[in-house]
């Protein structure tokens, strides 16, 4: 996890760029180039290291497939993944989002830290969500990827179940893998 929230309690610190990089190569050697790849787009940056110039100049100009989730659905997906902001780390939660005042301004932080304070998760989560996330990566995008919003493909999942993610897996691969269409 990259983002200013993305840390986990226990986590191990993210390697040196050198190591990054080599573990990218090292993985890479064992994809059959014959098959598609999928990678998340979101960044050039994953926390404090970088997608390897040559892979993100790759990724750019490859087809693109933008899933889209119910709110109510990403909600429930990142209160699950980041519970401990919830319980044990609330105090580190709260540190975080002051991080975050230059970009959306004191009265955003504060009726954030007013949701947090009054267990109002969902609320909290949406929010953030709508004014932060989405549109830093829709700011992103249109900086590093202007490409994108005019040629990529939409797949809605309804939810972010196991079986959602299968079924979306075997459309991907029926869409992109020349294998998987004989």
């Amino acid at each position: 996890r990259g983002s200013i929230l993305g840390e986990e309690p226990g986590a191990r610190e993210q390697p040196s760029q050198k190591m990054f990089d080599s573990r990218i190569a090292f993985k890479a050697r064992t994809f059959d180039a014959s098959r598609p790849v999928f990678v998340e787009g979101e960044s050039s940056m994953i926390g404090k290291v970088q997608v390897p110039s040559t892979m993100w100049s790759g990724m750019r100009i490859a087809d693109v497939t933008q899933l889209e989730i119910p709110m109510s659905e990403r909600v429930k997906w990142i209160r699950a993944g980041y519970k401990h902001f919830e319980t044990t780390e609330t105090g580190r939660l709260l540190e975080c989002i002051d991080v975050l005042v230059k970009r959306v301004g004191h009265e955003r932080v504060s009726a954030w830290k007013t949701l947090v304070a009054d267990g109002q998760w969902d609320e909290f989560v949406q929010d953030i969500l709508e004014n932060h996330y989405d549109a830093a990566y829709a700011a992103a995008a249109a900086r590093s990827r202007p490409q994108e919003e005019e040629k990529a493909q939409v797949l809605f999942l309804d939810d972010t179940s196991d079986e959602t993610y299968a079924k979306a897996a075997k459309e991907l691969l029926r869409r992109y893998d020349p294998s998987a269409k004989a």
